[in-house]
């Protein structure tokens, strides 16, 4: 497809979802606002300003199908503030993907969005990913991958092996496990895992503890809806192994309805590249359920 761009204008409530086909850009808000979208299809020549500015080797994400350019959305929404944004795009590489705000353009001041939620098994648009973003304002914003650690940084942070989902969720975080986990009414959902530091291995360490992470969790099928994102999770020391561990803020299941979800641990500081697995909720008496 050659650069082309595609303008949506709308009056909106508090949540919109602008499609653009290939793609989708989606506001919320907390007060009704007006904006003007553009998708514009770039080549990735001219994003060496917005790359300099960010963290080394850095690499942007283009769309499948897209024939290599780079999606740039151009917002026009100056009533519209403190906003929640999800992209929405089909990418084969969310290995640690970050949305990008640059003001007033590429060729300006570039910098990371604070990510809100990383979802690579639904997104607003069917088969897409997504990634979310906490925005105090609008101008240019296109998707990139950060890379991953292979040595300790400065601030501390290490590379980790993640060692896959703990009961009662199950799954490596690269292979999706072929019977999810079922889950009904009554079932709070724990979530917990280890980090392996990468010169020890998942069985004896050494652990890591001091990894940022964030949990996404949402719903994939038969709609996609994001859930919650937290970032604050516990840690504790069970047999000699370090855990991780979460509630999902204790949600309770029975206020979320049939169907299947996914679970997606990110690390804003690249300790990992990114990890997923999905479960179901069946409520008693449905088919499939207990």
């Amino acid at each position: 497809m050659p650069p082309t761009a595609t303008a949506s204008v709308t009056k909106m409530g508090t949540s919109r979802n602008f499609n653009f086909g290939f793609t989708s850009y989606e506001i919320n808000v907390s007060a009704s606002c007006t904006a003007t979208i553009t998708a514009i299809q770039t080549p990735p020549s001219l994003f060496t300003n917005a790359l300099g500015q960010l963290p080394a080797n850095t690499e942007l994400i283009p769309y499948l199908g897209e024939a290599g350019f780079i999606t740039v959305y151009d917002v026009n929404a100056p009533s519209c503030t403190s906003a929640n944004v999800l992209i929405g795009a089909f990418a084969k590489d969310f290995s640690n993907p970050h949305i990008v705000k640059c003001d007033p353009d590429i060729s300006g001041t570039c910098q990371l969005v604070t990510t809100t939620g990383i979802y690579p098994l639904g997104g607003p648009l069917p088969g897409d990913g997504g990634v979310g973003g906490g925005v105090p304002n609008f101008s240019k914003f296109f998707l990139v991958n950060t890379p991953i650690l292979t040595t300790t940084a400065t601030n501390g942070q290490k590379p980790v092996n993640f060692c896959g989902f703990q009961f009662p969720l199950k799954g490596s975080g690269t292979t999706l496990p072929a019977n999810p986990p079922l889950f009904d009414e009554d079932d709070f959902s724990l979530l917990s895992f280890r980090l392996a530091a990468t010169n020890g291995n998942c069985k004896t360490g050494p652990f890591v503890d001091n990894a940022s992470v964030l949990v996404s969790l949402a719903q994939i099928d038969p709609n996609f809806v994001p859930i919650t994102s937290q970032q604050n999770l516990i840690t504790s020391t069970i047999n000699g192994a370090l855990f991780f561990h979460t509630y999902f803020g204790l949600l309770n299941l029975e206020n979320l309805p049939n169907g299947t979800y996914s679970v997606t641990l990110s690390f804003p500081n690249g300790n990992s590249g990114v990890v997923t697995t999905i479960f179901k909720i069946v409520t008693e008496g449905t088919p499939g359920s207990f």
